[in-house]
């Protein structure tokens, strides 16, 4: 679907859920943003080209916007089929964008030791089925220029948060933000709009300093990797419900401390996911420790909360005395 001059949104299969990428497709180059899981290159991204009329030797770049299996596990793929191009993305993420072990022990295993909140052998296996890796060309930090032909030029901004790397492509010339993940609302959705699990930002500053930089673009277009394509206004709603629920979600956790703390992290998480939202608490409580866990710190950071350790040499959440 092109949803805006040479701006192509492409569809690629993440089981319930949608994994959108995009194709800007200029005179004189084409720039990919994100892989999908492995088989979307051969299964959906070809096919689209041959659609759209786009030899795979046109494309010059495929950004990977930031360090998750999603976005990049089919990298492997990309680099076979578009020979002409550089794989790039934000140098915060490059250890993760290269290895499918790093990003496993690293991003997905960050919570294990401290926490004792881990993936499923079932999901570890997942990951090792959809992530075909391989190390990027460039690490970008934003601030470069991206020129696809007939002075189409388009810029790459970093918009951490959800990751420490994240990038975003602002395309000037129709005023279209490529986000992918860098605002994520209130919840990440399935396919047909339902609620699939909290929204994954990790670092809480990064997060609501990228969405405030997107909000001061008033884009036209904001396209996200999980959500429709969103017109200004509903795009400008969707930035403030992300802010919206990072506040929310920020003020429930104190308040849950003050309530029944000092708690582990496990259990509460137990308490905040109902308040927060209507995931399923124990099949997503991996996802939640993400943006709870970067408020904790945050908190923690300002003298409201501090951590101890149990005897099991987890970590303890406790309000500070007021």
């Amino acid at each position: 679907m092109e949803v805006a001059p040479g701006i192509h949104r492409i569809e690629t299969p993440l089981g319930e859920r949608r994994c959108s990428v995009y194709l800007l497709a200029g005179p004189e180059a084409a720039l990919l943003v994100d892989t999908g899981v492995a088989g979307a290159v051969t299964g959906s991204i070809l096919p689209a080209l041959a659609e759209i009329g786009v030899a795979s030797e046109a494309v010059r770049l495929v950004l990977i916007s930031h360090a998750d299996i999603d976005h990049c596990g089919d990298a492997a793929a990309a680099k076979r089929a578009f020979p002409r191009a550089l794989l790039a993305c934000g140098r915060g993420d490059m250890c993760e964008v290269a290895s499918l072990e790093a990003m496993v022990e690293g991003r997905y295993g960050q919570f294990a030791a401290d926490h004792a909140i881990a993936d499923s052998a079932e999901t570890k296996a997942w990951y090792q089925e959809v992530g075909h890796f391989t190390a990027p060309d460039l690490g970008l930090t934003g601030g470069e220029t991206v020129s696809l032909g007939d002075d189409w030029e388009v810029h790459i901004l970093h918009t951490p948060g959800h990751s420490r790397g994240h990038l975003t492509v602002w395309d000037p010339r129709s005023r279209t933000a490529v986000i992918a993940d860098a605002a994520l609302g209130r919840t990440v959705p399935t396919a047909s709009g339902d609620p699939a699990f909290p929204p994954t930002y990790r670092d809480v500053e990064p997060y609501l300093g990228s969405i405030g930089r997107l909000e001061a673009l008033r884009p036209e277009l904001l396209l996200t990797s999980h959500e429709p394509t969103m017109s200004r206004d509903d795009g400008m709603a969707f930035l403030a419900e992300s802010r919206a629920f990072a506040e929310t979600a920020e003020m429930v956790t104190l308040d849950a401390l003050r309530e029944a703390g000092p708690l582990r992290t496990a259990d509460l998480l137990r308490i905040v996911g109902p308040r927060l939202g209507p995931w399923p608490v124990e099949a997503t409580l991996g996802a939640l420790a993400f943006p709870v866990v970067g408020h904790l710190e945050r908190l923690e950071d300002r003298g409201r909360i501090r951590r101890t350790r149990g005897a099991d040499e987890l970590v303890v959440w406790e309000a500070a005395p007021v």
